[in-house]
């Protein structure tokens, strides 16, 4: 009976592991995707760029993985530096002073800080900061309403609603 019970166990523990955490091989989910290869390509042109995600925490996360500099993603030293030129006077330093996932959104009113969860920080990125924080190029979910004249939209695959700016 025990015998029997463990060999039970046995198969029903690999067959349940198998089905949840499949093995897969390879980058190719990844670098195939064409907005993975727009980002690429703008790399290459400019390699020391530095790249910010609007709005997405995942896209932040791609940007790293293509190995672009990178605004917004998991900052597990805040990056007090960056933080001072947008907040001088301290005002939301409970917020970002910590670990984080930072999701950034481009906005036209004053940049804020926004504690949405232990460790996920909003930035509310007024398009006039832009400068302060050297981003040159944001990837975006869908198109940014109401931009100012210093974002271009320099590239698009709509299939997927992902749009490049470049930062004027």
């Amino acid at each position: 009976m025990r015998r029997s019970f463990s060999i039970l166990l046995v198969i029903y523990l690999v067959v349940s592991g198998l089905t949840v955490n499949p093995l897969s091989r390879g980058l190719d989910p990844i670098y195939e995707k064409k907005i993975s290869q727009k980002v690429i390509e703008i790399k290459n042109k400019y390699p020391d760029a530095k790249w910010a995600a609007n709005n997405n925490i995942v896209l932040g996360d791609l940007l790293v993985a293509l190995g672009v500099k990178t605004f917004n993603s998991v900052h597990t030293y805040p990056d007090l530096k960056m933080w001072k030129l947008l907040d001088p006077g301290g005002q939301y330093e409970n917020a970002y002073n910590r670990y984080g996932q930072v999701v950034c959104n481009i906005t036209n009113n004053q940049t804020q800080f926004e504690l949405v969860q232990a460790d996920i920080v909003k930035v509310l990125l007024n398009e006039d900061d832009l400068a302060k924080t050297g981003i040159r190029f944001i990837l975006s979910k869908g198109l940014i309403k109401n931009s100012s004249y210093k974002l271009i939209l320099r590239d698009k695959v709509e299939r997927d609603g992902l749009y490049i700016y470049e930062v004027r």
